[in-house]
C-alpha cells in the first residue's frame, strides 16, 4: 500500500492483487495467495500451508503458470 500525505486528508492508492488458487501438495486443500507482479515473474517462494502449516515451494513463471512443490515429498500439484 502507497500513501500520499497532504494537509487535508491521506489519500490511500490500492492496487489490485493477483489472487492464485493454490492447491497444497501435501494435504490437498485448496486456499488463495496472492501472487506476484508480472515484472516479478519468474520467482519461486517459499510458503506454509495455511491449513495443514507444511512446507512447499511455489513456482511462477511468468507465462500465467505456476505449481506448488511440496518440499517434504517432492510432489508437485499445478496452480
Amino acid at each position: 500500500m502507497i500513501l500520499s500525505w497532504s494537509r487535508k486528508q491521506p489519500k490511500v492508492f490500492i492496487f489490485p492483487m493477483n489472487m492464485v488458487e493454490v492447491m497444497c501438495p501435501t494435504c490437498g486443500e485448496w486456499f488463495s495467495v496472492a501472487g506476484p507482479s508480472e515484472d516479478e515473474c519468474p520467482t519461486e517462494w517459499d510458503y506454509d500451508c495455511e491449513v495443514c502449516c507444511r512446507p512447499m515451494v511455489l513456482v511462477f513463471d511468468g507465462a500465467g503458470e505456476g505449481w506448488a512443490r511440496g518440499m517434504a515429498d517432492g510432489w508437485e500439484a499445478r496452480l
